[in-house]
């Protein structure tokens, strides 16, 4: 009976192990990641309706998290695509030509 009890849990964790490699690297990658071409042509096409973007119009156009979207925004400032203008909840985006 232990040993079945021992025999199932070590299993259980094989499985574990196996199936959640490294969460940490997992979570990293994520974070890391920038938007793909799709998403920046997305991202830079709102601009044609709009003077000045916020993170929310970016949120709905990717359906994509306030993070994701704020991450999205950072690196195409980084890249020199568009302007921060504000900070908090009055933070909006000019695209820069």
């Amino acid at each position: 009976m232990i040993t079945g009890l021992v025999l199932g849990f070590a299993l259980g964790l094989a499985i574990g192990l196996a199936v959640n490699k490294n969460p940490e690297k997992e979570a990293k990658k994520h974070k890391d990641r920038a938007p793909d071409e799709a998403d920046t042509k997305k991202i830079l096409s709102l601009f044609k309706r709009k003077k000045k973007i916020q993170n929310n119009d970016v949120e709905k156009l990717l359906k994509v998290s306030d993070s994701t979207a704020t991450r999205y925004l950072e690196r195409l400032e980084q890249r020199g695509k568009v302007t921060q203008k504000g900070s908090g909840r009055g933070t909006f985006y000019t695209k820069n030509t």
